[in-house]
């Protein structure tokens, strides 16, 4: 595990915002991509990049790369705030598994009930993008990604994304755009319980 982190109490403001932007540019993206003429299979209509100048062979797939990584850095994000206004630490790490642990066994008394609460609540959504679940060819929970870096580089440390074009549907979009406004509600509603107890 890596050395707690002092955080600055100048910053936890901006620990407990920043969180909600990154999940509402996945959000962003998961509701714009029909409009930019996604349908199930993903065929006609235009695209962001050409409104751009910019190109792409696969219009609008690539897109799910951003989506799951801006919303799993809003996840960690959010872990690390509720750890920085709780306890004044933090992690400087990416494991969402082990940042969600670290910041319950850290929390006093009257917060642990909360996180661990939400960590009931909340841990089957985000393991599907911790083991790439998400993705429909994918179904074992082998390969976590533990530097949340999967959608970050071409070739991340955990599971293999197969070309989007192969899998990415508007199903697939409809989940994921549900599941981000099913964690921001969850998060929302442990920050209002939280910081009246800090």
């Amino acid at each position: 595990m890596a050395t707690p982190q002092q955080s600055d109490p100048n910053k936890d403001y901006h620990w407990l915002v920043t969180p909600d932007a990154y999940l509402a540019t996945a959000l962003i993206l998961c509701q714009k991509i029909p409009y930019w003429g996604l349908s199930e299979n993903i065929t006609g209509g235009g695209d962001v990049f050409s409104g751009l100048n910019f190109r792409s062979h696969h219009p609008n797939y690539e897109f799910i790369f951003p989506i799951v990584f801006n919303l799993k850095h809003g996840v960690e994000l959010y872990l690390k705030a509720l750890g920085c206004v709780n306890h004044g630490t933090y992690l400087r790490m990416h494991d969402l598994k082990e940042l969600f642990d670290f910041v319950i066994d850290q929390a006093d008394s009257r917060v642990k009930p909360i996180l661990q609460k939400l960590k009931d609540e909340i841990w089957d959504t985000i393991k599907k993008y911790y083991f790439g679940t998400y993705i429909p060819k994918i179904t074992t929970e082998d390969k976590p990604d533990v530097r949340n870096d999967a959608e970050r580089y071409p070739e991340g440390s955990a599971y293999d994304i197969p070309g989007p074009y192969e899998w990415v549907t508007g199903d697939v979009i409809d989940q994921i755009s549900k599941d981000i406004q099913f964690l921001e509600k969850k998060f929302a509603q442990a920050k209002r319980d939280v910081l009246p107890l800090i």
